[in-house]
């Protein structure tokens, strides 16, 4: 549950710095949303700790 959470503030955190260094008019958290959309999609498979 803790690995979950660390996951989900990291993609968070991650599409805080890319709206931030790109400047777009865009929150970061859904940015970071999109980023583990596509992290989900890439793996195939939805990790055990997101469930």
């Amino acid at each position: 549950m803790i690995e979950g959470l660390i996951k989900l503030l990291a993609f968070q955190v991650a599409g805080e710095a890319f709206v931030f260094a790109l400047s777009l008019p865009i929150p970061g958290a859904v940015v970071g949303m999109a980023l583990l959309f596509f992290y989900l999609v890439i793996r195939g498979r939805e990790d055990a700790d997101l469930d």
